[in-house]
């Protein structure tokens, strides 16, 4: 419930520009196929196979890699 509060704490603690972290998002979705890939590995290697199905169902590997970095640009860019 209060992970962005904690996310924002964290990245004022560290004092990384917007710029930077707006660069570093740039940067993930500019390699998307890696990084959906890499989920998709983890999910069939490390996730139940009931919760697998459902990732799956909701749209997998993609849905996830969207969903997170939407997240992310929301709690991380102003």
């Amino acid at each position: 419930p209060d992970s962005a509060a904690r996310l924002r704490r964290k990245l004022a603690d560290l004092s990384t520009p917007h710029t930077i972290v707006a660069s570093a998002l740039d940067h993930m979705e500019a390699d998307r196929g890696v990084h959906v890939r890499a989920i998709g590995q983890i999910v069939r290697d490390q996730v139940d196979a009931p919760a697998a199905s459902h990732l799956q169902q909701a749209g997998g590997p993609d849905m996830v890699f969207d969903q997170v970095i939407g997240l992310l640009k929301t709690l991380l860019t102003p």
